[in-house]
Formats: structure tokens, C-alpha cells, sequence
């Protein structure tokens, strides 16, 4: 089934310009369009909603779950495809049609655990949205868990916003 999706996500983000994709842990949330991440980062007026977070995608990654699309900004501003690969933080990176890339973070999904989510968090934090996220609160925490790293991407990758 992992193939599967795999497959099917790569052939959706490389035929398109997506900005943003992903496979991994889904946490109930407002309708379910927030990702993880923004489900645990601030609101400051609206900032880290979905409605927002959607439209600022090209600028800002709104997670970084055990598969990520980036969109070809994203590539860009971290330096290109050869750099990504050459983080080690990745099982597979794939380039696509329109520039952006594929990343896997563990060859399988089972496998992608808070100490990889660190070192994904780590490389992609110069285009993470801003902001200190917080765990969320008892009644919140699910079955699986929220594997996001519990500090601001920002201050991270020595950027103010």
C-alpha cells in the first residue's frame, strides 16, 4: 500500500506544480485541512490557519510529515535538488517536472519517528512557517503521535520571520 501511494503521489505532484503535499499522520482537526504543524503552531490573528497557510504555501511549508512535496520555491530557496540529497536527512529525493521535489524522510512509513522528523525539521526549517508550536493539549492527543519538533523554524534556520 505504501507503494501505492507513493506512486500515485508522485505521478499527481509531477504532472501538476503543486506547493504543497504530503503522506503521513492525519490528526482530527477543523475539517481536517490543517496539516500537523499548524495544528500546533500559533493562530497569532489567523496567521497558521489553513486558509491562510494555503495561500502563503509558495513561501512558507506548512509541514513535514514522513512525505513532503515541496513546491519548486521551496527547492530553491534550499538550495536545489543535489543539496537535498546531500543532507543525509532523506531516504529518497525525487525532482519533479515542474521543479519542486518529492521527499521521503525513512524508506518506510513505520519507520519515520521523531528522531527523523528531527532531522527533516532540521533541513527544511529555512521554509517552515514561522512560529514556537506547542503540544497539544491532553484531550487532543491521539492515537499517533504528533511528530513535529517543538521549536520555532525560524529562530532555527536564523531568520526573524
Amino acid at each position: 500500500m505504501q507503494a501505492e501511494c507513493l506512486r500515485l503521489l508522485r505521478t499527481f505532484a509531477d504532472r501538476l506544480d503543486p506547493s504543497y503535499g504530503q503522506i503521513g499522520v492525519g490528526h482530527a482537526s477543523h475539517g481536517n485541512a490543517h496539516t500537523t504543524l499548524e495544528q500546533c503552531l500559533p493562530r497569532e490573528g489567523g496567521r497558521n490557519a489553513p486558509w491562510r497557510s494555503i495561500v502563503e504555501s509558495r513561501q512558507w511549508l506548512r509541514g513535514y510529515p514522513w512525505v513532503t512535496v515541496l513546491a519548486r520555491e521551496h527547492v530553491a530557496r534550499l538550495g536545489g535538488i543535489d543539496a537535498l540529497a546531500g543532507t543525509g536527512a532523506f531516504h529518497r529525493v525525487d525532482g519533479l517536472t515542474g521543479g519542486g521535489a518529492l521527499l521521503q524522510a525513512t524508506p518506510d512509513y513505520h519507520d519515520y519517528d521523531q528522531a527523523a522528523a528531527e532531522r527533516v525539521f532540521r533541513v527544511l526549517a529555512p521554509v517552515l512557517r514561522p512560529g514556537l508550536p506547542t503540544p497539544p493539549p491532553p484531550d487532543r492527543r491521539e492515537r499517533a503521535p504528533y511528530l513535529i519538533v517543538y521549536e520555532d523554524a525560524a529562530t532555527v534556520a536564523g531568520r526573524t520571520s
